[in-house]
């Protein structure tokens, strides 16, 4: 419970758009997050009924709420939102599934970040991303 507050903190949004459970783990340039897909996420309601499929958009936005919350951590105080984008969808994504997202920053000038990072459910790759904020 302590994480999630933490993580409520450092976005400004609370549930249901906090997409992130808990960060696992960070380093000076890499962050480690994770969010469970359940069956009571309301987004999942009516998205393909006999058949649930986490929206990818929703994947790319963990990546940005992970991206927001290591750049607080880093001392990054006003929130930024990104401004290029490029990712590729390989896995579809279902409830009962655990994503863990890693991103590492490919580069920072002042305070523009720029992100290389991927999802994962276990060892299978469901998502690869590049983001930048500005």
């Amino acid at each position: 419970m302590g994480a999630f507050l933490l993580i409520e903190q450092y976005m400004g949004l609370y549930k249901p758009w906090v997409l992130i459970d808990k960060v696992l783990s960070y380093t000076d340039n890499e962050i480690y997050t994770q969010k469970l897909i359940t069956f009571s996420d309301f987004f999942l309601i009516g998205h393909f009924p006999t058949s649930s499929i986490y929206p990818g958009v929703l994947l790319a936005e963990g990546v940005i709420q992970s991206s927001q919350i290591f750049m607080r951590i880093r001392g990054q105080n006003q929130v930024v939102r990104p401004t290029k984008m490029s990712s590729k969808f390989l896995q579809t994504v279902v409830p009962g599934d655990i994503i863990t997202y890693h991103l590492q920053i490919n580069k920072v000038i002042d305070s523009a970040y720029n992100f290389i990072g991927a999802a994962f459910i276990g060892e299978r790759q469901v998502l690869d991303i590049k983001v930048s904020f500005e």
